[in-house]
């Protein structure tokens, strides 16, 4: 599925539709899931398409969860059941510090 993303996303940016050096906040419009008073990693407004399809965004799955395969610890984390939509995985990632300088 990452290859086919990859492939959408690459003939968006073909047709104009998306900048692969923009930020890919300008894409998304979910807030993210945060604890009360927290604020979003300023880093997120860092991380471009390019950085997403190139998996340099700034995140290490070694070192962190990855809210794509662990849908239980997500799924707690939202208070909420499976399965999660693709919006909740997006508000858990959000709220998530970046884990290194993305690019």
């Amino acid at each position: 599925s990452k290859s086919i993303t990859a492939v959408s996303v690459l003939q968006l940016a073909e047709k104009k539709l998306v900048k692969l050096d923009a930020p890919v906040l300008d894409y998304i419009a979910v807030k993210p899931l945060l604890p009360p008073k927290a604020k979003q990693d300023p880093r997120w407004k860092a991380v471009t398409v390019r950085h997403c399809l190139q998996h340099t965004a700034g995140f290490d799955r070694d070192q962190s969860l990855d809210p794509t395969t662990e849908t239980w610890e997500v799924a707690k984390a939202l208070g909420v059941s499976p399965p999660l939509t693709p919006v909740q995985v997006t508000r858990y990632a959000l709220g998530r510090p970046i884990e290194y300088e993305p690019g």
